[in-house]
Formats: structure tokens, C-alpha cells, sequence
């Protein structure tokens, strides 16, 4: 893609005018690189605002670039007073993952500085969310920490995101800004269930990571689950050995996880599954699907020799390979309501006003 694009313009909302009167008012911004991974995103959130009478401003891609490059950002309205709700893409396959996250710390930093009251981001998928500790035998940043402070600094009020990764660890590196995980439980009953043979299917966790979502899901859909463990061997590849014993016999086994990225884990797991269940049938459901080249070349080899019957996962991380067999389900609904029950409390007469940020007016 080009590095050349022209000062932001504002698109007019399809509920109000494009920018409130000082001193009130909602505006939802769309960052660029959320416009291209969600087109059309903008009207699920809009109409779950809606439904609880709650209408926002839109300003439409606010950043750009200058000829040389660097990163610009103009906004089309005076913020001055609003709640700007800013929707980025961190990990789709428009921009690099750095540049898009450093066009919603300039965004939100813009907004700030020229009045808004609140700064709320909403990221469908976390980027550096695995990034989340020190590693023996490693000496890396943990970047997840990074990231939450240079958006607290930034201006960033609340960040909301769909859960992927430790979420304990990374609610305490949000501080001081507010890290909302969305669970992911809904997303992926809404994955599994249709794909459930009563009596005959068993849920299976990858890892001791994955265990306790897979069991709640398990609990609510009434089947037996099993669990796996894994050790990593090299960058893209994986061993895998069941820690728990089948219930019984299955025709159908279903590999939950929260984020598919090589494919190695699931394939390891899955070759376990058809071994342990008789060439049973198995599908894999996560909430994110972030591959690497590696990882949809695996996809698509094991959905074509049986290895796997279906992949089932979310668009949360902006992904949608045309690969026969990966059913994508779009995430955006299910985020928007989220995102309007965590706004409106912002708006009651009582709520709080928020301190400023250093570095806005």
C-alpha cells in the first residue's frame, strides 16, 4: 500500500451531524487502518448506540500521511466537551502492526489536546497481547506494558479489546489506563454450538492456558472435555500430548483456543484427536485468526486431506483468508453491544469527570 494519503476528511454519521457542539456529545473516529480491515464496521456500533438512545458524531479517518511519510493527523470537528470513541485495527493485514499503533496514540493525543473530556479505544484484537512476561532464557520487553502506557500517556482513558491471552497478566499491565477484555464466551458458544452432535461430541483444550475457558463452554453446552499439553520445538512447530483421559467414544472433537496464528498447536492437537477418537471428525474454533504465511498454508493442507473438518474463528483480528473450510464470523455486533454498555455509564449526569492527561488542554 502507498505511505501517501491526503489530511483525514470527515464522513457524516448516518444517526447526527459529523461533529457536536462544544461542550457535549459523543464522536465515534474511525482510524484507517480500522477502515479498510472492517468496511462498513461503523453500523453495528452505531445501531447498538441506538437502541439505547445514545447517537454519536462520526469523523472518518483522521489519520494520514505526509509526503515524506510521516504520520499526520487533522481532525474535521472541534472535540471540545465530547467522549471520542476512537476504533482502530492493530493486527489486520492494512497497515504494519507499529504504524497503526502509533496512529491511535497520535489520534487519541490529537484529541486530547484540542478538548475532548474522554478518550475510549476500541481495539478488536490486542496487538503484543502474547507479550505479557519475561520468558526464562529470553530478554525481551514486555511490550503489552509498553503499549497500555504509551496509551495512558497518549490520552487513553479505556481501552476495550475482545480477550485473547493471559488476561489476568495483562489487566495489571493496563495500569493506569483502563484495559476492558471482553470475554470471549459468547463468541465462541456462538462458533461451537451449531456444530455440536448431542452425545457424540467432546470439547478439547490445547493447552493448560485454554483449560478453564474450554471447561465454562463445556459446562454450558453439557459435553465432556479433555485437555492437551504442548512444548515448543522451533518458532513454527510444536509437540502435543493429551494430560486427560477420553470420556468415551466421539464422532466429533472440537479444538477451542483463543487465537490460531502458525496452526501448529492445532494441528498437533488434532492429530491427537483422530487418533484418540478413531479418525473422528475435528474442528478447530478460536476467537482470533491472526496467520502467519506458514499458518494458512497449514490450514489449507489440512482441511484438504481430512485433518481437519472445519476451521471456525472470528474477523476480530482483521483476517479473512478465502481458504475453503475456515468459516469467518464477523465480530463486530457482539463488540458494539459491549462497547455501548461500557459508554453509556460515561454519560449519565453523575459520572465522574475524568482527570486530564498529562499533555491535554
Amino acid at each position: 500500500m502507498s505511505a501517501h494519503h491526503p489530511p483525514a476528511q470527515a464522513v457524516p454519521s448516518s444517526t447526527t451531524a459529523a461533529s457536536p457542539a462544544p461542550g457535549a456529545g459523543t464522536v465515534t473516529a474511525v482510524c484507517r487502518s480500522f477502515a479498510e480491515d472492517f468496511p462498513g464496521g461503523l453500523g453495528a456500533l452505531h445501531e447498538a448506540l441506538s437502541r439505547r438512545g445514545l447517537t454519536t458524531g462520526t469523523h472518518g479517518r483522521v489519520d494520514g500521511r505526509f509526503p515524506d511519510g510521516e504520520l499526520c493527523v487533522d481532525l474535521p470537528g472541534d472535540p471540545t466537551g465530547a467522549h471520542v470513541i476512537i476504533h482502530q485495527s492493530l493486527t489486520g493485514p492494512a497497515e504494519q502492526v507499529d504504524q497503526s499503533a502509533m496512529a491511535l496514540l497520535a489520534v487519541a493525543r490529537a484529541y486530547r489536546e484540542h478538548g475532548a473530556r474522554r478518550v475510549t479505544a476500541v481495539v478488536p484484537h490486542l496487538a503484543y497481547a502474547r507479550h505479557d512476561r519475561h520468558v526464562p532464557g529470553e530478554r525481551r520487553p514486555i511490550m503489552a506494558g509498553l503499549l497500555a502506557q504509551l496509551a495512558a500517556t497518549a490520552g487513553i482513558d479505556q481501552l476495550i479489546t475482545l480477550a485473547s491471552g493471559a488476561q489476568d497478566r495483562l489487566g495489571r499491565l493496563g495500569e493506569p489506563m483502563g484495559l476492558v477484555q471482553l470475554p470471549p464466551d459468547e463468541a465462541l458458544m456462538s462458533l461451537v454450538h451449531p456444530w455440536v452432535v448431542p452425545g457424540r461430541t467432546v470439547l478439547v483444550a490445547p493447552d493448560a492456558g485454554a483449560a478453564d475457558q474450554v471447561r465454562r463452554l463445556g459446562d454450558r453446552l453439557r459435553l465432556p472435555v479433555i485437555t492437551a499439553t504442548k512444548r515448543r520445538t522451533g518458532p513454527d512447530s510444536v509437540t502435543a500430548t493429551l494430560t486427560s483421559s477420553a470420556p468415551g467414544p466421539a464422532d466429533r472433537a472440537i479444538i477451542v483456543d483463543d487465537l490460531i496464528t502458525s496452526a501448529g498447536t492445532m494441528l498437533a492437537v488434532a492429530r491427537l484427536a483422530r487418533t484418540e477418537f478413531d479418525g473422528c471428525q475435528v474442528l478447530c474454533a478460536a476467537t482470533h485468526l491472526r496467520p502467519t504465511p506458514t499458518g494458512e498454508q497449514r490450514l489449507a493442507a489440512a482441511l484438504r486431506d481430512g485433518t481437519l473438518h472445519r476451521v471456525l474463528t472470528t474477523d476480530a483480528a482483521g483476517h479473512r483468508p478465502r481458504i475453503p473450510g475456515v468459516d469467518i464470523t464477523a465480530v463486530l455486533p457482539l463488540i458494539a453491544d459491549a462497547v455501548a454498555e461500557q459508554v453509556l455509564p460515561a454519560h449519565s449526569p453523575l459520572a465522574e469527570r475524568p482527570t486530564a492527561h498529562a499533555g491535554s488542554h
